[in-house]
């Protein structure tokens, strides 16, 4: 809700105003105080709130919301409402009937729980009134694979839930309710909806609150804490945003506490010190690490033997030290250690560390037990057959984060996927193999279930027949069993068909697939790895070895076991009575695995207290003159700046491994620790400097060198249309929920060049003179608003009408410049449906595209869009009218723009193509111009909520005493949470800022605008 009561006065009135406020401050002051205790009923400003007690023990508040507003709208035949309350949003519950509804955040004390109560209420009912049931908006594109060239289409439907509207009840069941508990920074926070309208909708009669007077009252469960920690101060930036959304603010800053946000942080590696090398590696086994690699990679001088040590994770690993006897690592020494593979979504790449000095490292035990008689002649072996060659960002839609994919498999009669695989030394005679396959189904626009069938085939013999049926991309695992005669030895194939389902369209993704198989004791390529399933007194024996073989149990893999009974020479025999199964690895001198890769650590200490308020995140070939540059300007404004590499994160926070997760973590840390002791406030900014993929594995190849330097925060199913896209937002959500606790922007630049083309226009836009007219002129850009092809409105939205909405309500001071052009085609316009629009009407997409070029080139302040899009563009199919290629005319210089793309998908920046790049980094990056940022999506909604997102940017901006880009995107998040539904909220996420946070932003309201809050307290 948020309604604020504003002065905005004209500069030749300014001084004037000033000298009466100062009077009636001075009035105030000598005026008789009225206690809390007593509070007097006072009246407010509709829509404003009347605080008439508050303290500890709770809050009590009146509130007068806006004058409903209702439009009549005929659906189907029938005649329904249309409701709407000045800044209120909506309930939007598809097939409910559609309410207004706002909520007010309400500081808790430490230690509270909340219970609300609704003391008084005046209230009228209206009959004859059936409210227009919210809208339900359905992506009708079938594939969504492609997002890179993806142009989104909704199919809309206002179809009345029959069970909702033939309810006798009100609906909402009451006007007043408690919302979920979170934290806004320090402040701890639970969430008052309001919603001054019921409706009962088998009477069609709706209720409307002129006056609601509620009561929440704080509990302590487990009584008052007796002395609270004290409140660590607060940036000046999140000071504004607490003044300005907490309605007991004045109260609750007392009752801000550190709160702890790293559960669940990894330990530091004991292995991590100023010795340290990072061992990489891709396989599982053993390896031989030499003292010449070693040295190559930096290490200068021998080393005392029994310092050794080298860890895996936060445990510190079992390792052979071989060193000639003389208890000195030098050369020709080497280390044999265990390694394991690692997979996962973002690598494939384990890391190890090595480090000397100190205390003495651990070493493997040696197992010599005395020679068994049972022999085993076989062993069971799991083939796991998987590739990734295919990337579907909506297949699965739940949290689970593996997205790619084999193949895409759909019925061909004489095509299907072989998958090839080798068995030497089966057993081919006397079991069953099992073969496993998983597969996802397609998702469809329509939800309606599709029917699946295939065949799996060993060496062209039928193993099953798999069949399911599902819709929004079904899980289904095919399990079938073939005799062991099937198996061939060496090659072997097998063979995925899809069958025919009554001549239907399906395609489904084949993930991996697995073959059970029993193998001899043969070794391949001098190495064998087994692990015998059954417990008994064993003495295993195997061939195919060149000369003698180290044994090792593995079923510790971090702490090996060296079997010194191990005999033979070519066959190699060992002994070991087992309780339970065990895993082993067999290896001979020459067959030991080297890593991947050995580097020396560069020593960092971010895991520690420090102090910051902008922190930056970036690779250090990106650490350049720029961003120096960009450091010093920061530092000249009075922040403490610092500058954090990726790799010395994921060293500290990830044991050295390639993880989004342990730069969230590190934020996290961070924010909890990085307050000089609770002397100063935690960081306020946190920049990311680099682009990022998001192929994290680079599995297809089209990585460049600087085209992964700060990992992309992929989130899986946060978008229900795509499932799966940029979220870097996860990055500072600290809390039960999505809403940021650091002001986040990235600069997606693969090198120092691209650095240097963004850092320079931030540092124009922020160092040049004042210029009031470009400070004040915003350009509003709506896409067309009915379908070409029959001129009715379009699903998504009347983009006209939104414009001039927004307009009609707008929120800046006065003397702002608002421009706007329509894309009108001259098929359905003019229309008479729609006079008012026609001046602003471009009517082919030549004459929209040049008026967009060449009101860029004049330089206003913002530039909005709302209308279609995809990644490269604005406007869709034939009608594209700013495309990554068009910009390229574009010639603003200097006067670069700050973009407010209320759209879909155009703020994608995770695609490593160039050619891929997405329209507002384009804009970025551009050398001629373009934008200085872009408050931009990553993912599909709905024009409802782009509303909400850039109502509160204005708000923040010329409302709240924002002055930095991170602020005003912060107010528009914050308005999201406290307008928008719960089916909204993924643009808590799904909306980020290309740019940087800390941005001064030059708008008007900074030298003109005297704004008092309409918080009226007794």
């Amino acid at each position: 809700m948020r309604e604020l009561l504003q002065f905005r006065p004209a500069p030749k009135y300014r001084t004037a105003l000033l000298l009466t406020l100062l009077t009636l401050l001075i009035l105030l002051l000598l005026a008789p105080k009225t206690s809390q205790a007593t509070p007097q009923a006072q009246t407010t400003p509709a829509g404003a709130v009347t605080i008439l007690q508050s303290d500890d023990n709770g809050l009590t508040f009146e509130l007068t919301p806006p004058t409903l507003q209702q439009t009549p709208v005929q659906l189907a035949g029938s005649q329904y409402h249309s409701l709407h309350l000045d800044g209120y949003g909506h309930m939007a519950l598809a097939g409910q009937p559609d309410l207004p509804q706002s909520s007010l955040l309400i500081g808790l004390p430490p230690g509270a729980e909340a219970t609300l109560t609704l003391l008084d209420s005046s209230s009228r009912q209206l009959e004859n009134v059936a409210v227009l049931p919210a809208v339900s908006q359905t992506l009708a594109n079938e594939d969504v694979s492609d997002l890179v060239h993806l142009e989104p289409d909704f199919i809309e439907s206002y179809t009345p839930d029959r069970a909702a509207y033939a309810a006798t009840t009100p609906f909402p069941d009451s006007p007043v309710s408690l919302g979920e508990t979170s934290w806004l920074r320090d402040q701890r926070v639970v969430q008052v909806w309001v919603r001054p309208v019921q409706a009962t909708p088998a009477g069609a009669t709706i209720t409307i609150h002129d006056r609601l007077q509620i009561r929440v009252d704080f509990t302590y469960p487990n009584g008052r804490p007796a002395t609270p920690p004290a409140p660590r101060p607060e940036s000046a930036a999140y000071e504004t945003t607490l003044q300005a959304n907490i309605l007991n603010y004045d109260e609750a800053q007392a009752w801000r506490q550190p709160r702890p946000v790293t559960n669940g942080l990894l330990p530091v590696s004991p292995c991590l010190d100023s010795n340290a090398f990072r061992i990489t590696l891709q396989e599982t086994g053993m390896y031989k690490l030499t003292y010449s690699e070693l040295a190559n990679a930096g290490l200068s001088g021998s080393l005392t033997s029994s310092t050794i040590r080298m860890c895996s994770e936060d445990q510190e690993i079992s390792i052979r030290v071989i060193d000639g006897g003389d208890g000195s690592f030098g050369s020709g020494d080497y280390v044999l250690f265990h390694g394991e593979a690692l997979k996962t979504q973002e690598t494939t790449t384990n890391v190890y560390w090595f480090t000397s000095g100190g205390s003495n490292g651990l070493r493997m035990a040696s197992n010599n037990e005395a020679a068994n008689t049972n022999t085993p002649s076989d062993y069971a072996k799991t083939l796991h057959l998987e590739e990734d060659h295919v990337y579907r960002s909506e297949t699965p839609m739940n949290d689970n984060n593996d997205h790619w994919y084999w193949a895409l498999l759909t019925y061909n009669p004489t095509a299907g996927l072989d998958a090839p695989f080798t068995v030497n030394n089966r057993i081919g005679t006397g079991y069953m193999v099992n073969v496993q396959v998983e597969v996802y189904g397609r998702r469809t626009s329509t939800g309606v279930p599709t029917d699946y069938r295939f065949e799996v085939k060993l060496n062209n013999q039928s193993v099953g027949i798999g069949q399911f049926t599902g819709s929004n991309n079904t899980r289904y695992l095919f399990s079938g069993d073939i005799d062991a005669s099937a198996l061939q030895e060496g090659s072997n194939l097998i063979t995925i068909q899809p069958l025919d389902v009554n001549g239907s369209y399906y395609f489904f993704a084949l993930n991996w697939i697995e073959v059970n198989v029993r193998r001899q004791f043969v070794a391949q390529n001098n190495r064998l790895a087994f692990t015998q399933d059954t417990a008994g007194d064993w003495k295993f024996q195997a061939s195919g070895f060149n000369g003698s073989a180290d044994v090792y149990n593995v079923t510790d893999p971090k702490n090996p076991v060296r079997m010194t009974n191990a005999a033979g020479s070519g066959t190699v025999t060992f002994s070991q009575d087992l309780s339970a199964p065990a895993g082993y690895e067999m290896v001979t001198a020459s067959a030991y695995r080297s890593a991947q890769s050995i580097v020396k650590d560069t020593p960092s200490n971010w895991r520690s207290p420090n102090t910051a308020d902008y922190i930056i995140i970036t690779d250090p070939s990106l650490d350049s003159t720029a961003l120096s540059s960009l450091r010093q300007k920061r530092t000249n404004q009075g922040l403490i700046v610092k500058t954090v590499y990726v790799q010395d994160i994921f060293d500290e926070f990830g044991y050295g491994i390639y993880s989004t997760q342990a730069i969230a973590d590190f934020l996290a840390y961070a924010y909890e620790f990085w307050d000089n002791n609770g002397q100063s406030p935690p960081p306020t900014y946190a920049l990311l400097v680099g682009e990022g993929s998001y192929d994290h594995r680079n599995i297809l190849g089209e990585n460049g060198p600087g085209d992964n330097l700060v990992p992309v925060y992929l989130l899986s199913g946060i978008d229900s249309n795509i499932g799966e896209t940029t979220a870097d937002n996860r990055y500072v959500a600290f809390g039960s929920d999505a809403l940021a606790q650091m002001d986040l922007g990235r600069l997606p630049v693969k090198n120092t060049t691209e650095l240097t083309t963004v850092v320079n226009k931030i540092l124009a836009y922020e160092n040049a003179p004042y210029d009031p007219r470009r400070a004040s002129t915003h350009f509003f850009v709506a896409d067309n608003a009915h379908n070409p092809s029959d001129c009715y409105l379009d699903p998504a939205g009347d983009f006209f009408a939104n414009v001039n909405n927004f307009i009609g309500d707008f929120i800046g001071p006065n003397g702002q410049i608002l421009k706007r052009v329509y894309y009108a085609p001259l098929s359905c316009y003019p229309n008479s449906d729609y006079p008012v629009y026609e001046p602003y009407y471009a009517g082919t997409t030549i004459d929209i595209q040049q008026r967009v070029i060449s009101q860029y080139n004049a330089g206003p302040q913002f530039i909005v869009y709302t209308g279609h899009s995809g990644t490269l563009q604005w406007g869709k199919d034939s009608e594209r009218f700013l495309t990554t290629t068009s910009i390229q005319t574009l010639a603003n210089g200097d006067r670069t723009t700050i973009m407010l793309p209320m759209t879909c998908l155009e703020g994608l920046y995770h695609f490593p193509a160039d050619e891929d790049a997405g329209l507002s980094e384009s804009l970025l990056r551009l050398t001629t111009g373009g934008a200085v940022a872009s408050f931009a999506p990553t993912g599909l909604q709905v024009q409802t909520a782009h509303n909400l997102l850039l109502d509160g940017f204005y708000m923040g901006l010329y409302e709240q005493g924002a002055t930095t880009l991170g602020q005003a995107v912060m107010e528009a998040k914050v308005n999201l949470k406290l307008n928008g539904g719960s089916q909204y909220q993924d643009l808590q996420d799904t909306f980020m800022l290309l740019g940087d946070p800390a941005m001064q932003v030059k708008t008007w309201h900074s030298s003109y605008q005297v704004s008092v809050p309409a918080i009226v307290k007794p």
